[in-house]
């Protein structure tokens, strides 16, 4: 499993894959139960103005607004204590390759994956942000999934609560224990699912 000391100096030594944002590679957003990719050392990168970061690029589906892009991002690392994430910077372009919406920071929230995602989608820990952003503007025509220097430099806390067992003739069990609240550090690499949701009220 890949440190987070190892993701930033990948980071580091990858290469622009382009010259600007335009020659970008926007892959086909079209299965319903929308797409995981991972970002790593194999991903293109790109020196955006916000800071170099791996990326993936898509093109909208021939859908009409408002409609939603949920983002969930899985932690990666073989404990907590020594996790990191991929935290998303999500921005819609429109034909022109322009900026006309992207999310912020408190767009995502860290929390406790499921069993069932974190067996499907990881095998791994189950620690995950997970966001929306809003397509509301009919002239967004392609999402891109990166991050920037300032979430990179940044990290979440997140709560484990220990499990104490206990051993009572024929039975073993467990107990709630203390709480201990760590660091996940925000990383160059990722783990991610990508999907178009309906706004609330819209089934289409």
């Amino acid at each position: 499993m890949v440190s987070h000391d190892n993701a930033v100096d990948s980071l580091r030594r990858a290469r622009n894959c382009c010259d600007s944002i335009a020659q970008f590679k926007y892959d086909q957003l079209t299965k319903a139960e929308g797409i995981s990719f991972k970002l790593d050392a194999s991903s293109d990168a790109f020196d955006f103005q916000s800071g170099k970061s791996y990326f993936r690029a898509f093109h909208l589906p021939e859908k009409a607004p408002p409609y939603r892009i949920k983002v969930t991002s899985w932690a990666l690392g073989e404990h907590v204590n020594k996790a990191h994430i991929f935290y998303p910077q999500v921005a819609l372009l429109d034909e022109g390759f322009d900026i006309v919406g992207q999310s912020v920071s408190g767009d995502f929230v860290l929390g406790k994956a499921g069993i069932g995602e974190t067996v499907s989608e990881t095998w791994g820990l189950p620690v995950k942000l997970e966001g929306t952003l809003l397509v509301d503007n009919p002239r967004a025509k392609f999402v891109l999934v990166f991050t920037t220097q300032e979430l990179m430099n940044g990290s979440s806390p997140y709560v484990v609560r220990q499990v104490v067992p206990i051993i009572v003739p024929g039975i073993v069990t467990a107990i709630p224990g203390p709480a201990e609240t760590v660091y996940i550090q925000n990383s160059p690499f990722g783990l991610l699912h990508l999907e178009i949701i309906p706004v609330d009220g819209d089934r289409r």
